[in-house]
């Protein structure tokens, strides 16, 4: 029981300490960390912030990437999408 125990604890010390490690970088250079994956989001959630606002619901893009990334909108999350474009929406 001891030694299942320790060896908990010693598994949350490796995952915390790998964890820190990440992160570092970003907590040094005060700068977040974009991967070549986030301007891509970043344009998800605003085209789905502009659908909201102008009351033009489509999985199709109206608003940002002209005609790329059609497709791929409809394998992420959409709804997950829309949610995070109305907290734009209601920041801006």
């Amino acid at each position: 029981m001891v030694g299942n125990r320790r060896q908990a604890s010693r598994a949350w010390i490796i995952i915390l300490s790998i964890a820190v490690l990440t992160i570092l970088p970003i907590i040094l250079n005060q700068v977040g960390v974009l991967g070549v994956d986030s301007y891509f989001q970043y344009n998800r959630i605003y085209e789905a912030e502009m659908q909201i606002r102008h009351g033009n619901f489509s999985f199709l893009n109206l608003y940002s990437f002209q005609q790329a990334g059609r497709i791929v909108n409809q394998v992420y999350s959409p709804l997950l999408t829309f949610l995070f474009g109305a907290i734009l929406l209601g920041t801006v």
